[in-house]
């Protein structure tokens, strides 16, 4: 018996090597043409997406239907749908869809396709296309069953959506309750808001909220399609009052801990705008004083966003590691500015020893910041080991998805089939999941005993860790991962 196990083992291994040859010969393969390589990487398991605005998911196809349920019309000199109705300016849907001149120009005010020709700066032709989205009437249910939808088609097995999961009537109640704030007396505001936040109105609330986006999605979900699992993000305004900051942290961050599926917090919008400079310090003071009143939350914020064509040396030095070391956050999003940081090596270093994952959002930053290639810091954070991951940012708007991202990351840096697998798993280690990981100390290298010698491309678990994966979800969406990862790979063995 344990002669026939043992060659069982053996045969797996050979078997095993035997598949990885050939994916990397199949992948070298691929990289000598672009649709060779979107081919290969369209089937290849991503992980997860950490970093997408759920509003940004949005194509000009989802608003443009979103907008015919809706009954709405279209204006000609905004780019935007309209409840108005038909004149000089304003026309049908369908005489804006069958006119070429006009359904052009919506899909170039819907996305950042053609910024360069439209506006000249692909910053303000982003975040132009926003308010332009919402004038569709879509709303959250319907834009998260859209990405729902297009993960599950590009073996996506994990998402993190940036999303207001703050109900309206938590955020009324919360600002009501604020008689009095003083930036140098936060205990004092603090007491007068913190028992709404274990209240169970506030609770069920937001699980409502979530409840109810999650209703809509999963219902016109399709069955036969293998769903990522999703969570959610909070958001902050980074440009509003103070006040108002304080307000919207302690909702953001009461919803993080009210609910399982919202996992943390993170700001939003251009952080060297003047408002977000003039309060940057306050913003992480407050965040540092929450983090440590309610519980110790997940925070991962978007920092270093940054180009020296926007921001001043005093902006560029300092964002990334204040957001960590104040502002507590566990994963940084874009991180592009971190050649600029004071003494940026010892931060480096830090980032890679305390586990700080960048969240690295290669066509956005193209787009925003006009930086890529050798201006984009990727190399610069694997030479130090600091761990990354690839992600969309908004793929609606920018019309890249993750897949995309891992065709221009492979072009750009010269990639090996190593190094894909390892930011793929980097997405599900690093993600806000709930539980153990497969692996020991975030080394790949080292799963957990439960899974040292196990096979799976078998796609069978033993009862133990059955239990073991029913009990913890990272655990589960890593085997899955894996066990995806095998049957990719042993399509090119044959």
């Amino acid at each position: 018996m344990a002669a026939i196990i043992l060659f069982c083992l053996v045969a797996g291994l050979a078997e095993a090597r035997s598949s990885e040859t050939a994916v990397v010969k199949a992948f070298e393969a691929a990289k000598n043409s672009r649709p060779e390589l979107i081919h290969f990487l369209q089937g290849f398991p991503k992980g997860a997406d950490l970093h997408n605005h759920l509003d940004g998911t949005v194509l000009s196809e989802d608003a443009l239907n979103s907008a015919r349920e809706n009954g709405l019309n279209y204006d000609l000199n905004t780019n935007a749908f309209t409840s108005a109705e038909l004149g000089e300016h304003v026309i049908s849907l369908d005489a804006m869809v069958s006119n070429a001149v006009h359904f052009r120009a919506f899909r170039e005010a819907f996305s950042v396709r053609a910024w360069k020709q439209v506006s000249g700066s692909g910053r303000d032709q982003f975040f132009n296309v926003f308010e332009r989205i919402f004038s569709s009437g879509i709303n959250e249910g319907e834009m998260l069953s859209n990405v729902i939808r297009r993960a599950s088609l590009q073996n996506i097995q994990h998402l993190e959506l940036i999303a207001p999961v703050v109900p309206g009537d938590v955020l009324t109640k919360f600002d009501a309750a604020l008689v009095d704030f003083d930036i140098n007396d936060l205990n004092g505001a603090y007491a007068q808001i913190a028992q709404l936040i274990s209240e169970q109105d506030t609770q069920s609330s937001v699980r409502n909220l979530v409840d109810g986006w999650e209703k809509t999605a999963f219902t016109q979900a399709d069955d036969q399609i293998n769903h990522p699992s999703v969570r959610y993000i909070g958001y902050i305004n980074r440009l509003i009052a103070l006040r108002d900051f304080f307000v919207s942290a302690v909702t953001n961050l009461a919803s993080v801990n009210a609910d399982d599926r919202v996992v943390s917090v993170t700001l939003v919008f251009p952080e060297d705008l003047p408002a977000a400079v003039a309060g940057f310090e306050d913003q992480m003071k407050i965040l540092d004083f929450l983090w440590q009143k309610m519980g110790q939350p997940n925070i991962s914020l978007h920092a270093g966003e940054l180009s020296l064509e926007d921001a001043t040396f005093d902006v560029l030095n300092d964002r990334i590691r204040k957001s960590i070391d104040i502002g507590r956050s566990r994963r940084i999003g874009h991180g592009t500015s971190i050649a600029w940081e004071d003494d940026a090596e010892s931060l480096l270093i830090q980032m890679a020893e305390q586990g700080v994952l960048v969240e690295l959002c290669l066509t956005s930053n193209e787009v925003i910041l006009d930086t890529e290639g050798r201006d984009h810091p990727f190399d610069l954070y694997r030479k130090y080991n600091v761990p990354i991951s690839l992600n969309t940012d908004d793929d609606g708007i920018t019309r890249s998805p993750l897949t995309m991202e891992f065709v221009v990351a492979t072009e750009r840096y010269d990639l090996a089939y190593s190094d894909l697998v390892e930011l793929a798993r980097n997405s599900l280690e690093y993600s806000f999941l709930n539980g153990i990981s497969l692996f020991q100390d975030g080394d790949f290298q080292k799963p957990i005993s439960e899974f040292k010698r196990h096979d799976f491309g078998s796609g069978t678990l033993t009862e133990d860790q059955q239990a073991l994966v029913a009990s913890n979800p990272k655990l589960r969406k890593q085997v899955e991962f894996e066990q995806a990862l095998s049957r990719f790979e042993t399509k090119f063995s044959g």
